[in-house]
C-alpha cells in the first residue's frame, strides 16, 4: 500500500452468525463492490450486506477523526474487493449495524490485515444500547501484515483466501435478540497510529512535544554538618554622623536682673 498508515478490513469474510442448534448466517458482506476514486471524509458509509437472514437494514461503516482520510477498495482475502482506510488515530473505527432479533449464540468472523506503518494491534467491541457503552468482546489481538517475512502469507488477491487473516469473536448473551453495534478500532494502549517509528505511547508524543521533560535530579546522600567559621574583623564602635544626632538648640546664657539709674530731669530755668 501507498498510503501512510493504511488497514485493510477485508469484510468478504465478515459475517453474524448464530450458534444455535440450527446455526445460521445473520449478515455478510462479499465486498462485491468497488468505493468510488478518491473518496475523502470522517466517515463512509459502504452499504448494507449482500446475503444473511437479517441482511436488510444492516450497515459497513468507518469512522475517522482525519478529514483527509481516503477510503479504497483494494483486493480482498479471496475476494474482489476489500474495505480500506488510511490516517488512523486512537478512536477511529469500522462498524456493523446489524439486529440479531430471534436469534442467539451470535458470533462475528471477519479478515483483516494492515501495511507497515498502520496500526498493529485492535479491539473488537460491542454496544447493544446505540453505542452509548461499549463491551470488549476481543482485546488487543494483532494484526498480521500481509506478506511480511516470517507470516507465512503473501499479499491479499481476489482469489486466494488466507486462513492466517481470519478472526472470530463471541458476542456472548448480551448481544442476542439486540441491534447489534460491532466496531474494530486501534487498540487504545499502543503507539500512535501515525508515527512510523511506534516507539512511544500517544499521551507522551503529546506532552513531549508540547513540553519537553525534565531531567529529574539525583539524590545525593546526607553530609556531616560543617561549623561556618567567619575571619576575625576588630571591633570599630559606631560614631554617629552629625546627620544621625537629634536636633539641639543652643543653651542661652542666664538673664542677670540690672538696676538702672534713675533718670533725672533737668529743670527748666525760665519756669518759676
Amino acid at each position: 500500500m501507498q498510503n501512510k498508515s493504511t488497514l485493510l478490513l477485508a469484510v468478504a469474510g465478515t459475517s453474524l452468525i448464530s450458534m444455535s442448534a440450527s446455526a445460521a448466517v445473520i449478515a455478510s458482506w462479499s465486498m462485491a463492490t468497488a468505493i468510488p476514486a478518491a473518496t475523502t471524509g470522517t466517515s463512509y458509509n459502504y452499504g448494507a450486506a449482500d446475503s444473511g437472514d437479517l441482511a436488510s437494514g444492516t450497515m459497513l461503516s468507518s469512522g475517522h477523526a482525519v478529514a483527509a482520510t481516503t477510503y479504497s477498495t483494494p483486493a480482498g482475502n479471496g475476494s474482489t474487493y476489500s474495505f480500506s482506510s488510511n490516517n488512523w488515530t486512537i478512536g477511529d473505527y469500522y462498524q456493523v449495524s446489524v439486529s440479531t432479533i430471534g436469534y442467539t449464540g451470535v458470533s462475528i468472523s471477519w479478515d483483516q490485515t494492515r501495511s507497515g506503518t498502520g496500526p498493529s494491534t485492535f479491539d473488537a467491541v460491542m454496544s447493544v444500547d446505540g453505542g452509548t457503552n461499549w463491551t470488549t468482546i476481543l482485546a488487543g489481538y494483532s494484526v498480521v501484515q500481509a506478506g511480511l517475512a516470517g507470516t507465512n502469507t503473501t499479499s491479499w488477491n481476489s482469489v486466494t483466501a488466507q486462513a492466517g487473516f481470519t478472526l472470530t469473536a463471541v458476542a456472548g448473551a448480551a448481544a442476542d435478540g439486540q441491534p447489534l453495534h460491532s466496531r474494530w478500532r486501534p487498540h487504545s494502549h499502543q503507539a500512535d497510529p501515525r508515527d512510523p517509528q511506534h516507539h512511544l505511547h500517544r499521551h507522551l508524543l503529546h506532552r513531549d512535544r508540547r513540553q519537553p521533560l525534565r531531567q529529574r535530579p539525583q539524590c545525593l546522600p546526607p553530609q556531616p554538618l560543617v561549623p561556618l567559621r567567619l575571619p576575625h574583623r576588630p571591633h570599630v564602635p559606631h560614631c554617629p554622623r552629625p546627620s544621625q544626632l537629634p536636633h539641639q538648640h543652643a543653651a542661652r546664657p542666664p538673664r542677670r536682673a540690672a538696676l538702672r539709674p534713675p533718670r533725672v530731669l533737668q529743670e527748666d530755668p525760665g519756669r518759676p
